[in-house]
This record gives C-alpha cells, sequence and structure tokens, in this order.
C-alpha cells in the first residue's frame, strides 16, 4: 500500500482540521487504475493545544470548574465529547474507502488493530470492551476514535494518550460517561516515534478485507 506520512507537531485543532480538509481533497480525487490498485493512504500525525472537541452524538453538558475556561469546537466526526491535550497523539487517516472498496466496519476494525499493535510494541496490553470504539487497559481507557465518511473518504480519526495530563479528565463526560477511567503509554517516548511506530504496523496491513 502507498503510503503519505507526515507528523506535524503541536498544531491547533482548526489549522489540523484545514489540512485534513486538504488531504481529503487529494482522496477524492484519485480516480484513475494505478490508485484503485493502490489506493494511497494519507496519515496526518498531530498533538493539540488543550481542547474539546464535540462530536454529532455530544450534546450540551457540564463542565468540571477546572475545564470551563477550554475552547470548545463542535465537529462533524461519529461520538460524543473528547478532550485532546499535549501529550497526546492524534492520528488523523484519510482514505478512499470507496475506491478500495473497503467497508467502513473493517476500516474501522483495521484502525483498532493497527493501534493495538502498536500500543503492545509498547508494552501496554489493550483490549476493546463490548464492542465499543476505542481500547482499554485494565486501568482504563487510553484510544480513543471517532470518525466520518464524506463521498467515500474516511477522515478524522484517533487518539492515544502518551504523556497527557490525565487529571484532567476528572469529572470530564468523555465518551458519554463522566466517570470512565483513563489511562497512558507514560515513559519519555516521543508523540513521534509513537507516530512513525504506527504508520509502519499500518504499512504492513496490506490487505482489506471487504
Amino acid at each position: 500500500m502507498s503510503l503519505f506520512c507526515h507528523y506535524y507537531g503541536l498544531t491547533a485543532y482548526e489549522e489540523a482540521f484545514e489540512e485534513q480538509l486538504n488531504q481529503v481533497q487529494v482522496c477524492l480525487n484519485q480516480k484513475d487504475l494505478m490508485t484503485h490498485l493502490s489506493p494511497k493512504a494519507r496519515l496526518l500525525g498531530f498533538e493539540h493545544p488543550k481542547v474539546i472537541t464535540r462530536g454529532r452524538r455530544s450534546v450540551e453538558m457540564w463542565l468540571p470548574p477546572h475545564l470551563k475556561d477550554v475552547t470548545q469546537i463542535i465537529t462533524d466526526r461519529g461520538g460524543e465529547l473528547a478532550l485532546h491535550q499535549p501529550g497526546q497523539l492524534i492520528i488523523y487517516p484519510i482514505f478512499n474507502l470507496r475506491n478500495a472498496q473497503v467497508t467502513v466496519k473493517n476500516w474501522i476494525q483495521l484502525l483498532h488493530e493497527v493501534s493495538q499493535r502498536t500500543l503492545l510494541e509498547l508494552g501496554v496490553q489493550t483490549y476493546q470492551k463490548n464492542e465499543a470504539p476505542g481500547l482499554w487497559t485494565d486501568k482504563g481507557k487510553i484510544m480513543f476514535i471517532g470518525i466520518r465518511i464524506n463521498q467515500g473518504v474516511s477522515y478524522h480519526g484517533l487518539a492515544i494518550n502518551i504523556k497527557n495530563d490525565l487529571s484532567d479528565y476528572q469529572g470530564f463526560n468523555a465518551c458519554g460517561n463522566p466517570s470512565i477511567a483513563v489511562d497512558q503509554v507514560g515513559g519519555s517516548i516521543s508523540l513521534k516515534d509513537v507516530f512513525d511506530l504506527w504508520c509502519e504496523f499500518f504499512k504492513k496491513r496490506q490487505e482489506f478485507n471487504t
């Protein structure tokens, strides 16, 4: 599989979203035969300043005092509330599912599998919980996922807690659950190194089940 992988570093959410839309347009323009035979995924890595994003299923709700001044942004992704902070790796995989004849279900499962293999390589054992989106450890949720499909192209993506401030989650209604426990990788590994590792595992996943 042909890949475009780029780590942008600490970037405001609005700027990262604009870059996503640019890459979505690139994928929409991939209509030639060679692209169909070897679709090009575009993997974007980011870290965001503290921000709360609201998915299509989210509703206005109470925030704990320490988060009341944090910027909130309404997005077009699936899911509910999400908290992004420095130290959390954000990965936006942009991919033309229609050209590749990949089902949404298999695409989401692939994102889970690649994330799970990456975390295992880092010494973190994870599992899916009752088929809900995201990954958990025995201590709490460590990977969050929310995507949108537009004209067959998937965008938005996933967040992995690496070394962010978990105390911010106290009282926060993450994924519709105000009491959800969270976990992180920890250690000194850089977000870019985790992103590069994630891209390598994605690259090894050459075949999609349709």
